[in-house]
C-alpha cells in the first residue's frame, strides 16, 4: 500500500526560523540576520507497509522543497519482528536525511561587501545530512493490561564545510561541527 500526499503550505511570520535576532553574521559590526517573511513549502510523501512471513517492513520517502531553495530527501526504514512465545517484538530503525542550503544561507559576510537583503548563518538552513540508527523493544506484561516499549536511537548530523569561495574560518574553527544525539524513550500504551 502506498500513499502519496502532496502538500503546499504557506508560512507567514515566525515559524521558529523566521528571524533570529540573536544571530550575528559579522564580527566587526553587529548585523542581525534577516529572512523572508513568507515561505511556501511543498512535499511529496510515499509510504509502504509490507508483511513478510515473520516480519513487517515499513518504508517511507519524503521529498520536500520550498521557495527558499531548500530541497530535502528523507528515507526511513523500520522492520518489526515478533518474538515468538514472549508476547514481545523488536523493531530496528534506520533513517537518512539530506538537505540543500537556503538561497540566503552564508557562513558569514565579508567586510566591505554590500549587505544582502536576506542573510542567515543558522545551521538549520545550511547544507546538512543526518543518519539515525535505533531500535524499539516492546512487550505486553502478563499481569498488567497494555504494552510497554523502550526505544533507543543515535543521530549523527554533519554539514558541509565552506569552500574556498566562502568565508574562510580561522584556523582550528569548524563552522559546521558534527552533532551527535542519543535518545532513550520509555512508553506505555493502553487501549480503551
Amino acid at each position: 500500500m502506498s500513499i502519496v500526499d502532496p502538500n503546499a503550505t504557506p508560512s507567514l511570520g515566525d515559524d521558529g526560523l523566521a528571524n533570529a535576532p540573536t544571530s550575528t553574521l559579522a564580527s566587526e559590526t553587529l548585523i542581525h540576520e534577516n529572512r523572508p517573511s513568507e515561505r511556501w513549502r511543498r512535499n511529496v510523501y510515499t509510504t509502504g507497509v509490507y508483511h513478510l512471513t515473520a516480519d513487517i517492513v515499513y518504508l517511507s520517502y519524503r521529498y520536500y522543497w520550498d521557495d527558499w531553495n531548500i530541497q530535502s530527501h528523507t528515507m526511513d526504514v523500520k522492520v518489526r519482528h515478533d518474538l515468538p512465545e514472549q508476547h514481545a517484538w523488536i523493531q530496528p530503525h534506520i533513517r537518512f536525511y539530506t538537505q540543500t542550503q537556503a538561497r540566503f544561507f552564508t557562513f558569514g559576510l565579508l567586510t566591505g561587501e554590500p549587505i544582502p537583503e536576506f542573510a542567515s548563518s543558522d545551521q538549520r538552513l545550511g547544507p546538512l545530512r543526518t543518519a539515525t540508527l535505533g531500535a524499539t523493544y516492546g512487550f505486553r506484561p502478563s499481569d498488567v493490561p497494555g504494552e510497554l516499549t523502550i526505544r533507543a536511537e543515535y543521530l549523527h548530523q554533519w554539514g558541509k564545510t565552506p569552500s574556498s569561495s566562502d568565508v574562510a574560518p580561522p584556523d582550528g574553527v569548524d563552522l559546521f561541527p558534527p552533532l551527535d544525539i542519543g535518545t532513550l524513550l520509555v512508553g506505555y500504551s493502553l487501549q480503551f
